[in-house]
Order: C-alpha cells, then sequence, then structure tokens
C-alpha cells in the first residue's frame, strides 16, 4: 500500500472552510477564545466579595427599643458557595443580649419589592423603599429560624434546622439550600441582599433597630462559576487542546 496514501487513510476526512485558515490565525482565535471562556469564569466566580461594613451606633430614629449592641449590625456578608447561600453577620455585642432579638434578612430574588417603604414612629421617619425583597430569611438564635417565599399565597415557609445556624460571640451565621431561594428572574450573582435586627418585644416595623446597608442591597460572593459559563470554559479548553493535537507531528 502506498504509504502517503496509508496516512491519509487514517485520518477521517474533515470538508470544513475552518481548516483553510492560517494555523497561525485558528491558533490566536482559541487563545482568545480560551481567555475570553477562563476571564467570564473568574469574573463570574468573583461577582461582588461584598462585606458590608455598618457604622456602629446608628440604631434607627424610628426604633423605640432598648439601644442593645447585639440589635446593632457592624458588618454583613453572603456567599454563594455552589449549593448553600451562607449568611454571616457580625453585631456590636454578643448574639443573644437581647432574648427577644432575631434577625431578618431580605433577599430580592428578581421581583422584589419596597415591602417596608416609609417607617414612621419615635417622631421620625426613616425611608426603606430601596430595601427590596421578595422572600426573607428570619434567624432567631433561641427559637425557630424561617425562610418565607413572599410571592405565593399565602407564603411559603420553611423551617430551618437548628444545627444550620450557628452564634458564636458577635457572630451569627446561617448555612442555608440555595433550593429554597428559587430565582425569580434574577441569577444567583444578581441577587440583593439587606440584614435588619428586630425586637419581638416590640411590635410593628418600629421594632426594626437598624439596617445594613442603609436603605439599599448588596450581592453576594459567588465561589464557583455559575451554570451558564461553565460551557464557554469546556468550548474553549476543547478547541484549544483539538487545535494543539493538529500542530503535534503524527506518529505511527
Amino acid at each position: 500500500m502506498d504509504l502517503a496514501f496509508h496516512q491519509v487513510a487514517r485520518r477521517p476526512p474533515i470538508n470544513s472552510a475552518f481548516l483553510n485558515f492560517p494555523q497561525e490565525m485558528i491558533m490566536q482565535m482559541a487563545k482568545w477564545a480560551f481567555a475570553a471562556g477562563m476571564s467570564i469564569a473568574v469574573f463570574t466566580t468573583h461577582v461582588s466579595a461584598a462585606l458590608i461594613s455598618d457604622p456602629t451606633g446608628d440604631f434607627l430614629p424610628t426604633y423605640i427599643g432598648a439601644h442593645t449592641p447585639d440589635l446593632d449590625v457592624v458588618s454583613a456578608t453572603v456567599i454563594f458557595d455552589g449549593t448553600n447561600f451562607i449568611f454571616r453577620s457580625v453585631q456590636a455585642g454578643a448574639v443573644g443580649t437581647t432574648p427577644s432579638a432575631f434577625y431578618v434578612w431580605g433577599i430580592n430574588r428578581g421581583q422584589g419589592t419596597p415591602r417596608l417603604a416609609l417607617i414612621t414612629g419615635g417622631g421620625s421617619t426613616y425611608d426603606a423603599s430601596n430595601v427590596l425583597f421578595d422572600s426573607t430569611l428570619a434567624i432567631r438564635p433561641n427559637g425557630i429560624s424561617t425562610v418565607s417565599d413572599l410571592l405565593t399565597g399565602p407564603p411559603t415557609v420553611t423551617t430551618i434546622l437548628a444545627a444550620n445556624i450557628h452564634a458564636t460571640g458577635n457572630e451569627l451565621v446561617a448555612t442555608i439550600p440555595a433550593s429554597l431561594f428559587p430565582s425569580r428572574g434574577f441569577s444567583f450573582a444578581e441577587y440583593g441582599f439587606n440584614l435588619w435586627p428586630r425586637d419581638a418585644n416590640i411590635a410593628g416595623n418600629v421594632q426594626i433597630s437598624d439596617f445594613a446597608p442603609d436603605n439599599s442591597t448588596f450581592l453576594a460572593t459567588i465561589t464557583v462559576p455559575e451554570p451558564d459559563t461553565l460551557p464557554l470554559v469546556v468550548l474553549a479548553t476543547g478547541v484549544s487542546f483539538w487545535l494543539q493535537r493538529r500542530r503535534s507531528p503524527q506518529t505511527g
């Protein structure tokens, strides 16, 4: 058998106009695609490494309860690890100082509305119209914690296992399955969050002592690429690998 014919027969015929481009140009395109794919993945991995700092002692003027330090949030952050949302806050004092204190996280999954709007109390008004949310996580260190989907009627309430809630000194951490916060239009990277403590011994919204952040929301830290970025990364890697194989000398 003719050697040239034997070598051609070993390789499947490829009738692609793509292969008519100069090899250097194809390799450069592959490098660009690979770099773009990895850049998008990295960008998504670190969407917003947000640690919200909140001034100490900034109790709402509408709050009519005692200014105890565990009702004063000094920092807040939310992390998505691919399976769970991890809600973490640090208060100015030890959690549990106020037995009736509980902590509400508002989550905007895409259809958030200003459900708190204007709060009036203590002779003052507080504008919370930019605190948008369509679900809540209520953390009760001395009771039952719950997730509520406010877009169902009546709201769907899910009880959270006590093992998912940890209070250590001034820090309060809740690990909640992301499945309890199904999207209402946003990707996980677009979800908005806000935290406000409450004193259950006081009725109405005048029981809210603080907002973190003030009259706004923040994004979670995403520690894994979101699913919609993975195909681009895989495609870019595959194209780069295939072209490298084509450039390698044929043996055997």
